[in-house]
């Protein structure tokens, strides 16, 4: 279908070329289409219908009826399988009659729908929120710029004050609004002219970097200094020291509890033959009792990541029950070494 205006008058013509080939479409004039298919056509073609309508959207309603009527039949685009007189029974339905009434009611709706219904491309009630909080935002800061400059600071202070560029603050300028506020915070400052500037309206300054530096050198500097000789403790706080220090030794002796206890267990248990019978080239020997068994997997706990992976792997053995094999080496040169 060409492209003129819907209240042209158009036609609705039906092409047709052998036995059961027919083109349905709308042209403003029906033989001038039937010139332009031919040129392109190895058959020929022939206009075996045209019905004029004194509106081009009255035949495009007609038309897409037939389209809708003979689906089924379509070959492709706008050619069908069928013929002319099947298309005469099909202009005389009601259904295609009153085609062009429908499509005229379906104009008029959408029109008084166009007037009465928002836009489709209209702000949601979740955005209009977010620009209203905004435009208070701004206008809270506009405000607050406005008291600023009329305390006498500078631009970019004011700026730097209310979080903002200066370039933003520029441009607030040239609205009226705010030169409103701006002339009324004059205004108010000029009534009181003995007023201290407001604790808010202290720019934040940037601290240089040298002034940094000179800072954490004065702050480490006191502890990088030699703390002066201390005057022997008079003999009373020696005294007082001295009593502390059993008191520090039993509290050792509670921390170091398994492992002394497990020691002991292993001397009651093995008479020694030597020296040193509990341990061996710097390994201990627990006794084979459950105090032992559990000083001697708290023993290899502590030290299961000092020289993995045999450390490991000793604490694995150890927490199964069994004897590490460095202990059971220890143990075996123990009993076999003869005694002196």
């Amino acid at each position: 279908m060409s492209g003129e205006a819907s209240g042209a008058g158009a036609c609705l013509y039906v092409i047709s070329w052998g036995l059961e080939r027919a083109k349905i479409g709308v042209a403003a004039d029906a033989r001038k289409r039937l010139r332009e298919l031919q040129v392109g056509s190895p058959v020929e073609l022939k206009l075996a219908l045209s019905q004029p309508y004194p509106e081009r959207r009255d035949a495009v309603a007609v038309a897409e009826e037939l389209y809708r009527y003979f689906a089924g039949c379509r070959l492709h685009g706008s050619w069908y399988r069928l013929t002319v007189a099947k298309v005469r029974e099909a202009l005389a339905r009601p259904a295609t009659l009153e085609a062009p009434a429908r499509a005229r009611a379906a104009a008029e709706a959408t029109a008084r729908e166009a007037r009465v219904a928002p836009r489709r491309g209209g702000r949601t009630e979740k955005q209009r929120a977010y620009e209203r909080r905004r435009r208070q935002e701004r206008t809270r800061k506009q405000k607050w710029a406005a008291r600023l400059l009329a305390q006498g600071m500078t631009q970019h202070q004011a700026a730097a004050a209310v979080g903002v560029t200066s370039r933003t603050l520029r441009n607030w300028k040239a609205a009226p609004a705010f030169r409103h506020e701006l002339e009324r915070q004059h205004q108010r400052a000029a009534r009181q002219p003995n007023s201290a500037p407001a604790r808010s309206a202290k720019a934040p300054a940037r601290p240089d970097a040298a002034d940094t530096r000179r800072d954490r050198a004065k702050r480490a500097g006191p502890a990088a200094q030699p703390q002066p000789d201390r005057p022997p403790r008079p003999p009373a706080q020696q005294k007082t020291t001295a009593e502390q220090t059993p008191a520090i030794d039993g509290e050792q002796a509670e921390r170091d509890g398994p492992f002394a206890a497990a020691e002991d267990q292993a001397d009651a248990a093995d008479p020694p033959r030597s020296p040193s019978t509990s341990q061996r080239d710097a390994v201990p020997i627990f006794p084979d009792t459950p105090d032992g068994h559990a000083a001697r997997l708290a023993y290899y706990e502590e030290r299961k990541l000092n020289n993995p992976p045999s450390s490991l792997l000793d604490y694995n053995d150890a927490k199964r029950g069994l004897e590490p094999p460095a202990e059971r080496r220890a143990r075996e040169r123990r009993d076999n070494r003869t005694p002196g």
